[in-house]
């Protein structure tokens, strides 16, 4: 076996033929960071338990002179590993101490060791340098160790007694730590922060272990889906709805935990796929005709910009829904294109008038907009149309106060109240409940 000293130095390119090495000597796969105190019986039963192929000592100045002495001990139970030494600046400043441990995460990296195959031993040290070890891995998924004892000095309150130690070991914190972590996934899906969302989905699918990590591999790319939806892009958000759905379902019956929470969302996004099929099917048939499904959509876009306080965005929505209840309105009863209208489509009354005004110079087909769809509708019979008319000073009212947004043609702010109205003036003339959910993640 090629020998290495701790003062030897190694590069990144070396490190991981360093650990090659080990492993054709049948050695363990295994690194261990470990904090050096004053004390190193502790450190040496440690090593000597675990039996890594390579060894961070963080330590500081004064405890590093006592890393000789370990090894020698080591060497005489037959114990050898690699290893580099972290020189803790400032053993009692907890900021210093949390850098140089980040140092020892580096060149564990660097050795190309899985951190499953990682230890981190922070029994030995000043308390700053213990807690900046903590905090600096707990969220690596590194498995974790303490050496205690079975008899201690100071009447049970001091350190462990030479020759009774026992090195007590346990999973990673992060286990632990996720329930944290889902409950703000799901704090930023319901709010639709979808791209704060999927980065914490991501992050939970590399720390946990399978299958558990599958299911958030799945609800990352569910999330990237339903921000796709979220900017109208139907046809790549139906491509990665689908991909996490079948996902999801396939990693269910292999989850122990949160199986209702994950199974409410997996159909929800069912609904939601169906949703999005038939709609995408109905744009093929043809692209010109808005039917009920965009306007579902769009208003339920629209109410989740109001959710998020972004009135203006929500009532540039609306607006936009008002002009499409129109426009279905006189597609599916009337037939009539209001992008392109025939002459003899019109009543007669409106005929003549309608060519004058809205006759568009280079198509030269007739195109209307909303308040000319609106009142061709009423004339039409519609009782839509009629609705309309009956309401329109409410309308005009709220349209003042909206021309001021700046996002019309002032530079003041659209109130809740304005999103309010113009919400509750739609919802009279169509039926709002048909409009899409997301589903939520129970966690909160």
């Amino acid at each position: 076996m090629a020998t290495y000293t701790g003062d030897q130095q190694f590069t990144a390119a070396s490190l991981p033929l360093l650990y090659s090495e080990c492993i054709k000597e049948q050695r363990l796969s295994k690194a261990l960071i470990l904090s050096l105190g004053g004390s190193t019986d502790p450190i040496v039963a440690s090593i000597a338990s675990h039996k890594p192929s390579f060894v961070v000592f963080y330590a500081s100045h004064k405890s590093s002179a006592n890393i000789g002495t370990i090894i020698d001990e080591l060497k005489g139970r037959s114990v050898t590993f690699d290893h580099r030494v972290i020189i803790v600046t400032n053993e009692n400043d907890l900021v210093e101490c949390y850098e140089d441990a980040l140092k020892s995460i580096e060149h564990v990296r660097d050795l190309g060791v899985e951190a499953k195959d990682v230890t981190v031993d922070y029994t030995g040290g000043t308390k700053n340098m213990t807690a900046a070890l903590v905090l600096a891995t707990v969220n690596k998924q590194f498995r974790f160790s303490y050496v205690g004892g079975t008899q201690r000095t100071k009447e049970g309150l001091g350190i462990a007694v030479s020759g009774n130690e026992v090195v007590l070991t346990s999973a990673s914190p992060w286990q632990v730590m996720q329930v944290e972590e889902k409950r703000r996934l799901a704090v930023n899906f319901n709010a639709h922060q979808f791209r704060a969302a999927e980065e914490i989905a991501r992050a939970l699918s590399k720390n946990l272990p399978p299958p558990h990590n599958e299911v958030f591999v799945h609800l990352a790319e569910a999330v990237g889906g339903y921000h796709a939806w979220d900017l109208f892009k139907h046809n790549e958000a139906r491509l990665l709805l689908s991909r996490a759905h079948g996902g999801l379902t396939n990693v269910l019956p292999f989850v122990s935990s949160d199986k209702g929470i994950l199974k409410d969302f997996e159909e929800g996004m069912g609904r939601n796929l169906r949703f999005l099929d038939k709609m995408i099917t109905g744009e093929k048939k043809n692209a010109q005709i808005p039917t009920f499904n965009h306007l579902s959509d769009l208003m339920a876009n629209a109410r989740r910009r109001g959710d998020e306080g972004r009135y203006d965005d929500g009532v540039a929505r609306l607006y936009r829904a008002l002009e499409l209840v129109a426009q279905i309105e006189l597609s599916t009863k009337y037939q009539i294109n209001a992008g392109s209208v025939e002459p003899e489509q019109l009543p007669e009354i409106l005929r003549d008038e309608y060519r004058r005004l809205y006759t568009n110079d280079h198509s030269g087909k007739i195109q209307l907009g909303l308040t000319a769809s609106y009142r061709l509708l009423r004339e039409l019979g519609s009782v839509i149309g009629t609705k309309f008319s009956e309401n329109e000073k409410r309308l005009l009212d709220i349209q003042s106060n909206r021309n001021h947004s700046i996002l019309a043609h002032g530079l003041a702010a659209v109130s809740k109240e304005v999103y309010e109205k113009l919400y509750a003036f739609l919802g009279e003339l169509w039926d709002i409940k048909q409009s899409i959910e997301f589903p939520r993640l129970n966690w909160e």
